[in-house]
């Protein structure tokens, strides 16, 4: 019997080892033609209905060079008064959820008229001078180099009311949807304000 018990035992445990070596002979055996079609179907799956299938950029394209020539003037920015000169720095996608960042000078007596936007955060920078910021109808007069935050929502506008070209910069990122709810962090990760004036924030 312990002979016979031994012996059931034995061949078990063969049984066992050849099923284990013959399934990951199978996992070797897969082809080179089958490999690529697998990564690919990786690569291909949606992460959910209308998710943007996010490219990585190269880091030179991730660095926007400051260029005059590539600044035409652009009047009546969003109905504002005068004109300005800004290029397109950085574009969409180049940093995660960036939809744009614009750089340029807002001429003497110019800006950007009353608008806001239902789906994207924006940042106003002026890196020298003074302008008027306006947000919700509220206006306050910035001395730069100052930042001032624009929530989703809230209608802003920027005047540079001096002689002076006044050196501006715009960050606008899109904010999470359903299909990606974290596609720009936490909403009021930051304190917002509607006050330009205390939501403004001094970069000296």
């Amino acid at each position: 019997m312990k002979l016979k018990l031994r012996i059931t035992l034995f061949l078990s445990l063969l049984a066992l080892v050849t099923i284990s070596f013959t399934n990951s002979n199978k996992e070797v055996s897969c082809s080179e033609q089958d490999k690529p079609q697998v990564q690919t179907a990786r690569q291909d799956r949606p992460s959910g209905p209308g998710v943007e299938q996010s490219r990585i950029y190269p880091l030179a394209e991730r660095i926007g060079h400051y260029d005059k020539a590539k600044q035409p003037e652009m009047n009546s920015v969003h109905g504002g008064p005068g004109s300005l000169n800004y290029q397109t720095l950085l574009g969409a996608g180049t940093i995660k959820d960036l939809v744009f960042m614009h750089c340029g000078p807002i001429n003497p007596k110019s800006g950007i008229g009353h608008h806001f936007h239902n789906n994207a955060d924006e940042l106003f920078l002026i890196l020298d001078g003074e302008a008027e910021f306006t947000i919700n109808g509220r206006t306050a007069l910035i001395k730069g180099p100052a930042g001032v935050p624009l929530k989703s929502g809230n209608s802003h506008a920027i005047y540079n009311p001096t002689n002076k070209p006044v050196a501006w910069l715009n960050f606008q990122v899109k904010l999470p949807t359903i299909d990606n709810p974290y596609g720009s962090g936490p909403r009021n990760a930051y304190n917002y304000s509607a006050d330009p004036g205390s939501g403004a924030f001094d970069l000296r």
